[in-house]
């Protein structure tokens, strides 16, 4: 463990990915068990160790923007609201194992600062800290886990206020008429709002 007074991001919760045997959860006394997201966690102050549990991240940069848009429902074929979070930058953390404990302890240590400024939106996020996913759904109560994917790997998004069927991140992102996609010369932004919520997020995500 490092001193948490040569880290910037000593308190960021990192996710773990594959599950601690139960003869191990005692001896890897620092991870917790959070309900929201169905896993256990450390914070990055106690990353060394975990490297083994963990799959390829992504590191998001505050601040960040809750962006209110809005899609055509797909079930119920009516408009309603959607949200979206963007943040202010980015820097995917590909390796695995120790690299990527590794990787993280940098980023803890203020290595983050370095990233380029590039907003992006956070997609398919399997993992919210309890705290951030709270401001979401003060504008959203809808947003949470559903099953969009063959595999029934669930993932946070939107739902149809009408019909209460969950709204794909993939029309929103990536469909070139997406409301909030890229490539879409018109994106719907009915307005923006700064969250209160200054640590960076560890993900298993997708970005657009």
């Amino acid at each position: 463990m490092q001193s948490e007074t040569n880290l910037k991001y000593p308190s960021v919760k990192i996710y773990l990915d594959l599950p601690i045997p139960d003869e191990d959860v005692a001896s890897l006394e620092n991870s917790q068990w959070c309900e929201t997201n169905q896993k256990r966690f450390v914070h990055a102050a106690e990353i060394y160790g975990y490297g083994a549990y963990l799959m390829p991240k992504i590191v998001f940069a505050p601040p960040f923007t809750l962006v209110k848009s809005e899609t055509t429902c797909l079930a119920c074929r009516q408009t309603t609201p959607v949200v979206a979070v963007e943040a202010a930058g980015y820097v995917p953390l590909s390796s695995k194992g120790h690299d990527l404990a590794l990787a993280i302890a940098l980023f803890a240590q203020g290595e983050l600062d370095n990233a380029l400024p590039h907003p992006v939106f956070l997609t398919n996020v399997r993992e919210y800290p309890p705290e951030f996913l709270k401001l979401i759904r003060m504008s959203s109560f809808l947003f949470r886990k559903y099953s969009l994917e063959e595999d029934n790997d669930d993932y946070f998004a939107n739902a149809c206020t009408h019909c209460k069927a969950p709204i794909d991140d993939f029309t929103l992102y990536y469909e070139q008429d997406g409301p909030l996609a890229r490539c879409n010369p018109c994106p719907i932004r009915r307005s923006e709002t700064k969250l209160q919520y200054s640590l960076p997020i560890v993900a298993e995500c997708q970005f657009a």
